[in-house]
């Protein structure tokens, strides 16, 4: 994980029960959980910072800090309200951005002219 892991985001995640094609058991025990973030069909790895979360259950929705393993890849693309999906071997929860901590590349690019 990269060195200063300030979440890069903050999501609402509403995680797809078993029955919903979702994840079997629970996310318990671990700091740290890695997925794939999918934004309009790109993935993008990212980890889910769960030091606040004893575990999360399928079917289940939580407020939780993602950290991106390469935020440049997706900086200036995201903000609130935008609609995303987590995967692994399948996905197992939508979400939708609460907060955005990265740089604004527009809004950047913007300034500099």
């Amino acid at each position: 994980m990269p060195e200063d892991d300030r979440p890069h985001i903050i999501a609402r995640l509403r995680f797809y029960s078993s029955a919903d094609g979702g994840r079997r058991g629970p996310i318990c025990g671990t700091k740290v959980f890695r997925c794939i973030f999918v934004f309009h069909s790109e993935n993008f790895d990212c980890a889910l910072l769960l030091q606040d979360i004893d575990c999360i259950h399928p079917g289940q929705t939580v407020t939780v800090p993602i950290l991106f393993l390469c935020p440049d890849l997706i900086e200036g693309r995201l903000h609130p309200g935008v609609i995303f999906h987590l995967r692994e071997a399948r996905i197992i929860a939508e979400g939708k951005i609460e907060s955005v901590f990265l740089p604004n590349r527009e809004a950047n690019s913007l300034n500099e002219e």
